[in-house]
């Protein structure tokens, strides 16, 4: 398993944004892929959301987490994982 972190302690820099690209060049050369949204503003799900109501759903799925959710990532599931982190 890959985790990458988008991390930056000001909000409105870029973090869902860059997590959304990541996450979509990884799905693009094939690794299997999620983004975990633990950001209290759900920007990553709203994006995914938007996409899927467009007709375009994006290449990976987009799931909410929360501080449990990240300290079970421990174990090699062989995903690639870009979690998008709140302004902290």
């Amino acid at each position: 398993m890959m985790i990458v972190a988008v991390v930056n302690i000001k909000g409105g820099v870029g973090k869902t944004t860059t997590a959304i690209a990541l996450a979509t060049l990884a799905a693009r050369a094939g690794l299997d892929t999620v983004v975990l949204d633990a950001d209290e503003q759900s920007s990553a799900s709203l994006w995914a959301w938007n996409a899927e109501q467009d007709g375009r759903p994006l290449p990976f799925p987009v799931e909410s987490a929360n501080i449990a959710t990240l300290r079970r990532l421990g174990h090699d599931d062989g995903r690639f994982v870009v979690i998008d982190t709140p302004p902290t």
